[in-house]
């Protein structure tokens, strides 16, 4: 991106398109790394994963014990990989996991229970889409993928628990606590605005309320 800003506005595109990037990469990232940490605290719920990871935090009632295992594979693996490699392995792991999407909304299409928009076309590009960018990978990526995908095989059979946690599963799941998730959601992020805005109107009022003062 800083390259192709260079070439068509100079320095000043370089400047904007970094400053752009790292906002995207940021808002990205979080919003990876937040709804990954659910989908790994879905899966404990389910017994489809180590109960461990379905532990809430005291205090802020988060899944902590999978947040705190994510930070620790993305440290070690953003020191022992460069950019590029690390790109192209997730892209794999991406492309494979949307492969068993596709193959999914196939199953799908041959209920007559479900009737999908695109349901007929859209599985068929979808796979010849991923399995393009799973070619598309070094053979090293592809190696060291397939060992992550087929280590999960274990881990379901010998260190995820074989029934489910219902009663998690259904004080996460009830009408209840979705409305409390939302409403404290809305409350938090227009607390977080109009903090904002009050520092802002205070600062604006301190550097107003100087210049007479200089004058």
């Amino acid at each position: 991106l800083v390259i192709a800003g260079t070439a068509l506005f100079g320095s000043a595109g370089a400047l904007i398109m970094t400053v752009g990037a790292l906002f995207s990469v940021a808002g990205s990232d979080e919003s990876g790394m937040l709804g990954s940490a659910r989908l790994a605290y879905a899966m404990a719920i389910d017994g489809l994963f180590p109960r461990i990871f379905a532990r809430l935090h005291p205090r802020y009632d988060t899944p902590y014990m999978i947040l705190i295992a994510q930070g620790a594979i993305a440290f070690v693996l953003s020191n022992v990989g460069n950019l590029s490699g690390l790109i192209s392995f997730a892209v794999l792991n991406l492309a494979f996991s949307f492969l068993l999407t596709c193959f999914a909304l196939i199953v799908l299409r041959s209920d007559g229970a479900t009737n999908l928009r695109g349901q007929h076309l859209l599985p068929l590009v979808g796979i010849g889409i991923c399995l393009f960018l799973i070619s598309s990978t070094t053979t090293f990526d592809k190696i060291v993928g397939s060992l992550v995908i087929l280590a999960g095989i274990p881990v379901y059979l010998f260190f995820s628990p074989k029934d489910d946690m219902r009663h998690l599963k259904a004080l996460f799941l009830s009408e209840e606590a979705v409305l409390v998730r939302r409403l404290e959601a809305r409350e938090v992020y227009l607390a977080n605005f109009l903090t904002l805005v009050r520092s802002v109107y205070r600062g604006i009022g301190r550097l107003l309320s100087r210049e007479p003062e200089k004058r």
